[in-house]
């Protein structure tokens, strides 16, 4: 899938583009490696090698933009930086075809209180989903599914 500029909507890709190079556990292992390992090391640099070059993130921006894979990694320093050694733990996942859906929890102690002074401190339990396409190997594509209501809940206790 390509974003066609018009409000971060997808394309089909030809087919011929979605030959899969590498198997359902090969993807699985590099999500895991995206989602569990970068972020819970802060290994941002690493991220890299996994991303396509041509990487569109969706549901990674506040403002609903579409990222690349810079605007996926900032995103991913951010999130970290909102926590008190944040964790994310893959909880589950599925592969079909060239897409690993991925269920995961992310954990920590809330420490930016820009929005609200008072909510420092607080420990977080955010639930997300996410789907990664790949295409030749890599992470093409990203749509992200956060549970931005329960955050803002724990948040306002």
């Amino acid at each position: 899938l390509k974003p066609d500029g018009a409000g971060g909507r997808s394309t089909e890709v030809p087919t011929d583009d979605l030959k899969l190079d590498v198997d359902a556990s090969t993807m699985k292992r590099i999500v895991r490696q995206v989602v569990e390992s970068t972020f819970n090391e802060r290994s941002w640099s690493s991220l890299k090698k996994f991303l396509s070059e041509d990487f569109v993130g969706h549901g990674y921006s506040a403002d609903g933009r579409d990222v690349d894979a810079q605007g996926y990694t900032s995103h991913l320093q951010q999130s970290s930086a909102a926590f008190d050694d944040p964790q994310i733990r893959l909880e589950e996942m599925c592969v079909q075809g060239s897409t690993v859906a991925a269920r995961y929890t992310l954990r920590g102690v809330h420490t930016n209180t820009q929005r609200d002074p008072r909510s420092g401190g607080r420990p977080i339990t955010q639930q997300a989903a996410a789907f990664f396409h790949f295409r030749h190997g890599k992470i093409a594509e990203s749509f992200a599914i956060v549970d931005v209501y329960g955050t803002e809940v724990q948040l306002a206790r």
